[in-house]
């Protein structure tokens, strides 16, 4: 028997120094990421990381419909609920738009066909959802594309938390 090498229990969660670990986004690399949304679904791509900024998990943005985030009269609302059923956490959430997301939105919204109970970010292939994978892949070639490695999707929500506490 080799008593050189030690036998570790494997404790529960991520073990440790593996996977890709996020982090909050300085204001230069979401100045960068926003700069990286060109071409054909620049508009979306645009779209969907302010949404990440505004606190929404990746696939709760994909599976948001166009009355989610558009009033009666057409216009982007200033919050908007989505219920516990729709939710990876299984409780009822508000998010708020701020003026610089809605005018993104805006922008996007303007450029495609609205349909009110049509997905805001309809898959290019199907015209239905995207898969939270998919826009996951997107956000990742996206912080490829800006020059920031070594981050994930989630670095959008994590952006979102300290802003809020830094500036209100």
């Amino acid at each position: 028997m080799n008593t050189d090498k030690t036998i570790q229990k494997s404790k529960p969660g991520r073990p440790v120094n593996s996977g890709r670990v996020s982090r909050p986004l300085t204001n230069r690399e979401v100045r960068s990421l926003l700069g990286a949304c060109y071409g054909a679904f620049g508009l979306r791509n645009r779209g969907i990381i302010i949404l990440g900024l505004c606190g929404l998990r990746v696939g709760t943005i994909m599976k948001l419909l166009i009355s989610d985030l558009l009033d009666p009269n057409g216009q982007i609302k200033d919050s908007f609920v989505l219920d516990a059923s729709r939710e990876k956490s299984k409780r009822t959430h508000r998010y708020y738009v701020s003026k610089q997301a809605k005018s993104i939105l805006k922008d996007y919204l303007d450029s495609v066909e609205l349909v009110t109970d049509s997905p805001v970010f309809p898959s290019p292939k199907t015209g239905k959802f995207m898969s939270s994978s998919a826009g996951s892949r997107l956000i990742g070639n996206l912080l490829i594309r800006a020059e920031i490695y070594d981050n994930t999707s989630h670095s959008l929500r994590k952006t979102f938390a300290p802003r809020c506490y830094v500036e209100h």
